[in-house]
């Protein structure tokens, strides 16, 4: 019911007045001050205690959110994925709809994807620049990405487990065998 902030030690609660929904999604830390807030009716901006919709994302679920180095703000939806530009939701060329799990930027500046059922996509310019399905990943389906500062991406597996993506390929999965919990 709201979202929790935490400064200095100190917790206060952002009211659900205002949000398109009670059930946040995601949220993403703006470059003015201002929180980004998904919910499974869309995406609102919360500024100095005042929430605002983003008309273009109205009623889709948004299911993961990211702020870039540039200070765009990239949603996924149902519906595919793209990033905020004033009051309008850009679309990246080259992805269709389907259930996108996270959002990364890895170190040179482009934009990843995991799609449940289709794989990652890598974005760069606003296009997909390359499609790993997950047939080409061992067939491993990902939940979530995180960035490696060095190179590559990391992926966190439904099944258990991470492998590191390097230059369009796995260059390591670790599993249990390797230390992991089962």
């Amino acid at each position: 019911n709201g979202i929790d902030q935490l400064t200095e030690q100190a917790v206060g609660t952002l009211s659900t007045q205002g949000l398109s929904a009670r059930t946040v999604t995601s949220i993403a830390a703006g470059t003015g001050g201002e929180l980004w807030i998904g919910t499974v009716r869309g995406l609102n901006r919360w500024t100095e205690g005042r929430v605002t919709r983003l008309p273009a994302l109205a009623n889709g679920t948004i299911t993961s959110l990211l702020r870039d180095s540039r200070g765009r703000v990239w949603a996924s939806t149902r519906e595919g994925v793209g990033y905020v530009d004033g009051d309008r939701w850009i679309r990246a060329a080259g992805i269709e709809g389907g259930l996108f799990r996270s959002i990364v930027e890895d170190r040179d500046h482009d934009i990843w994807v995991n799609e449940q059922e289709r794989g990652l996509y890598r974005i760069h310019d606003g296009a997909v620049a390359e499609h790993l399905p997950w047939s080409r990943l061992q067939n491993m389906t990902g939940h979530v990405l995180s960035a490696d500062p060095a190179h590559g991406i990391w992926v966190g597996f439904n099944a258990g487990g991470v492998g590191h993506v390097n230059d369009g390929r796995f260059a390591r999965l670790y599993s249990a065998g390797d230390g992991l919990a089962a």
